[in-house]
């Protein structure tokens, strides 16, 4: 929106460039400096102003996708999570028990690094400058925080 704000001045600012173009040519010395020199600086503001729309769409396109790419993986998270809170959730008695213990503590080994990566890339894009409204992202990265402290200490008893 913002984009398509700037772009529809352009047609106005190349039409006063060319007014001031033609002022500079008919006018005297004296005005054509004073019309040149305020032509140069609404040129060089504007064009400033479309640099930094451009890095701030590169900006947000970044952000989007490392936000796109933190909700798959932790959706990814919740999915395995359920699926090991299922197992704890039986009743674990004798040789099966101890192999169902075994097989989840060995699934969280293995989860260990993707959930370590998960809670780092979160926490790196709540951290950048300029992203607002965090909160979700944040109250994630707390819930699979406790999430993993669920799975270890069940784990372990």
């Amino acid at each position: 929106m913002l984009q398509a704000d700037i772009d529809s001045h352009r047609p106005s600012i190349e039409s006063m460039a060319r007014s001031a173009d033609d002022l500079l040519r008919s006018g005297n010395a004296r005005t054509s400096k004073k019309i040149e020199g305020k032509l140069k600086d609404i040129l060089s503001r504007y064009e400033k102003l479309v640099e930094k729309l451009v890095q701030r769409a590169v900006f947000l396109n970044e952000v989007s996708t490392h936000l796109d790419s933190f909700n798959v993986n932790a959706t990814s998270f919740e999915q395995w999570f359920t699926e090991m809170f299922e197992v704890l959730e039986m009743k674990l008695t004798g040789d099966d028990g101890a192999a169902r213990l075994a097989e989840v503590s060995r699934r969280k080994d293995e989860r260990r690094r993707d959930f370590d990566e998960l809670i780092s890339s979160g926490k790196a894009l709540v951290s950048k400058k300029d992203v607002t409204d965090t909160m979700p992202c944040k109250d994630r990265i707390k819930v699979r925080i406790i999430i993993i402290y669920i799975i270890m200490t069940a784990a372990l008893h």
